[in-house]
């Protein structure tokens, strides 16, 4: 994997140096149409009695590709904590991975990875130090997680996954270790540039991060949208096998132009509720070619608390 600097360690995986794709011309080595992505990110944790966290706005998540230096840079901004219950988890949480010698490698706009920036932190608002790893589905793979026939390579869309340990921040907080998470960035479609009329679907994968009774996993589920650009936007959101089971989701459009819904789900077995925020991404430059969200699934009995994201390519339009 072509990187900057000598050598670069990513998640117990050393990578060699880069290579003569570091001459490859712009063009060929992005295909998202930008260089500074936005989007969504997801994270669980087994302190504080366990709770899960997300975005709920895409500026909190942005990714800035350095395309011919083979570097970049990732700022998650994680403000929706789920509390456990006792007050014990931490409401904000923000976490920076990248730069240039050696803490980042790229490819291209979808095959990278990066390590966590020794002062790119915060925990409620007060600096700590990140450790951990940001990396691509289209480096490591989607982790055999999804049901079978679910596409987890969206065209106009990148993901992947991330850990982190978060020391300092709030005094008297411990240590925050952060178990894998998704995340999923595209070249966000400005609400100027959406359409106003017409009927969209989308296909593709969802993944949530999530602790059951203090243990923390991941999970992996089909995802699709029907949505109505008119009428203020209304739409359907449909998980095939999320949790064990298959949530369909009424969204309306809201501010901006995203979208958002809340319903039931019986999560492993466990009656509770998902809720759903979503927005639009631009395809080949044009408007509203993919979409994706974020989720969160807190079950009623508090035993099971996930965080997750979604995301697919435009299907079809009327």
């Amino acid at each position: 994997m072509n990187e900057t600097g000598v050598s670069t360690l990513f998640g117990g995986a050393t990578y060699a140096t880069r290579t003569n794709a570091v001459d490859a011309d712009t063009l060929s080595r992005g295909s998202l149409g930008a260089t500074t992505l936005n989007g969504f990110a997801a994270i669980n944790s087994s302190g504080s009695g366990g709770y899960s966290a997300r975005n709920q706005t895409v500026e909190d998540v942005e990714i800035v590709l350095d395309i011919t230096g083979n570097s970049l840079t990732a700022d998650l901004r994680l403000d929706a904590v789920l509390e456990d219950g006792v007050g014990g988890a931490p409401t904000s949480i923000t976490v920076s991975f990248g730069g240039e010698n050696g803490s980042s490698a790229l490819v291209d706009d979808q095959t990278f990875g990066a390590r966590g920036a020794a002062s790119g932190g915060a925990i409620q608002g007060v600096s700590a130090t990140t450790s951990g790893a940001f990396v691509s589905a289209g480096l490591v793979g989607d982790g055999g997680v999804f049901p079978q026939g679910v596409d987890t390579t969206p065209k106009h869309l990148t993901w992947g996954w991330w850990a982190s340990s978060l020391n300092g921040g709030v005094p008297g907080t411990a240590e925050q270790n952060l178990h894998l998470g998704a995340w999923v960035v595209g070249d966000i479609t400005a609400s100027a540039n959406l359409p106003t009329t017409g009927v969209a679907t989308y296909s593709g994968f969802a993944a949530v991060s999530g602790v059951e009774n203090g243990q923390t996993f991941v999970d992996g589920a089909g995802f699709a949208l029907t949505y109505e650009f008119g009428n203020g936007g209304l739409g359907t959101v449909q998980f095939n096998d999320l949790l064990g089971d298959n949530p369909i989701v009424a969204v309306n459009g809201i501010v901006s132009g995203n979208y958002s819904g809340v319903a039931g789900i019986t999560a492993n077995r466990r009656a509770g509720l998902i809720a759903v925020d979503g927005a639009f991404f631009n395809a080949d430059g044009l408007p509203a070619g993919a979409t994706a969200g974020g989720i969160d699934v807190l079950s009623n009995d508090q035993t099971l608390r996930a965080s997750g994201v979604f995301g697919g390519d435009r299907t079809s339009n009327q």
